[in-house]
């Protein structure tokens, strides 16, 4: 369902930015548009008035997909999201979070006014660099070969469990540094960056053994 935003009024946004100025670039590109009524403030916190979209800037951002979803609980806004990140776990973790606009730094000026008036009606809005970076990610997804060695299983499984570095280590009779080093290429392999993610990507293939016990 789409959010009501009056005819004869103008959209309220409230476009939150760590960056100085980053922040006021953007404000100034937002209140270009005499049917947008921009408010920015440093930190979501600050921010006390209604608004129709909340733009936020992933710079400075710890938990980029907790804040998204902090905003639009707290706000009952659309969101947008303003991102120099190229990962698109990161993008797809803010989907889930409720984003539904994204822009990336380097896309065209317009991109960032569509995204808003989208958000504010429950539209999706993308710009054209995180779009492709999507459509690459998926097409190489597609064509990444599927299987693992028992080896990578069984590091996967160990990696689920929840267990420590050095508890995996133990179990395995390596060094820490060498989990380190062979977690780093599983996830490469896998097209991922965290445990986390490894772990849910590994549960959809059905690459997880049962969970074993450490001694």
């Amino acid at each position: 369902m789409g959010r009501d935003v009056a005819t004869d009024e103008r959209l309220r946004v409230v476009l939150v930015c760590a960056s100085e100025i980053l922040r006021l670039g953007l404000e100034r590109v937002l209140a270009h548009d005499r049917a947008v009524s921009v408010r920015a403030h440093r930190r979501l916190e600050a921010v006390r008035a209604p608004a129709d979209v909340v733009v936020l800037c992933e710079r400075g951002l710890a938990d980029v997909a907790a804040t998204c979803a902090a905003a639009a609980e707290r706000l009952d806004a659309g969101v947008v999201l303003v991102t120099r990140d190229t990962d698109p776990h990161v993008v797809l973790d803010c989907l889930a979070a409720g984003v539904t606009g994204f822009v990336a730094e380097g896309d065209p000026a317009h991109h960032l006014r569509a995204a808003g008036f989208a958000a504010a009606a429950g539209d999706y809005h993308m710009g054209p660099l995180l779009l492709r970076l999507l459509l690459d990610w998926q097409r190489g997804e597609r064509r990444r070969p599927r299987t693992t060695d028992d080896a990578e299983r069984a590091l996967l499984t160990l990696l689920a469990s929840g267990h420590t570095i050095g508890e995996i280590a133990g179990a395995l009779g390596v060094a820490p540094k060498t989990v380190r080093n062979r977690a780093s290429l599983l996830y490469r392999r896998l097209g991922v960056r965290s445990r986390a993610q490894a772990v849910r990507v590994a549960e959809a293939r059905g690459l997880l053994d049962r969970a074993p016990h450490l001694g």
